[in-house]
């Protein structure tokens, strides 16, 4: 679960340095934020490292042979756990991935995601903007083909893999 951009705190490569043997180095303050100071604060988060993911696994329990599942992640690098964990707090859901260069906050439980993560008040009054408002209202579209219980239909399912294809990476490059 390692984050490239992480790997931007680790300093220049050998190669660079070589190349910028006069650059000094010096120490970058550290700002220690424990908890979330606001509402504002969890959509930048949500907008600069949040992920609204929706994952189709085979799975020969279900009626298709396909699960659907849904992800709402926020990263960080691994200096800010402490501030991560204000997520669950927050929230009152999900839990702290802790990696190697990063720090994620998950939520994975269906009733989470639609009666926590989505409810349109909260990002209506804290709006989301560009890909990640287009990836939050495609991820709103799937909940509802999943209430509907369409996604176990092979037409349903069509459907979220066209949603999905276009969420993320594959809208905004």
């Amino acid at each position: 679960m390692g984050n490239t951009l992480a790997v931007l705190n680790k300093g220049l490569s050998d190669v660079l340095n070589l190349s910028f043997t006069d650059v000094k180095f010096t120490t970058r303050p550290l700002f220690p934020v424990s908890k979330i100071q606001n509402s504002n604060w969890v959509s930048g988060f949500v907008e600069g490292k949040g992920n609204f993911m929706v994952m189709l696994k085979k799975n020969p329990s279900h009626k298709s042979g396909i699960q659907v599942a849904l992800r709402f992640k926020v990263t960080q690098h691994n200096r800010d756990v402490e501030f991560m964990k204000s997520f669950v707090d927050f929230f009152g859901c999900g839990y702290c991935y802790i990696g190697e260069d990063c720090v994620d906050f998950v939520v994975t439980k269906f009733s989470d995601i639609t009666d926590i993560i989505l409810p349109f008040p909260f990002f209506s009054k804290y709006p989301l903007h560009g890909c990640k408002r287009l990836d939050f209202l495609d991820l709103l579209l799937v909940v509802e083909i999943m209430q509907s219980k369409a996604h176990i239909t092979g037409q349903g399912l069509e459907r979220i893999r066209t949603i999905k294809s276009g969420m993320n990476r594959g809208r905004c490059v």
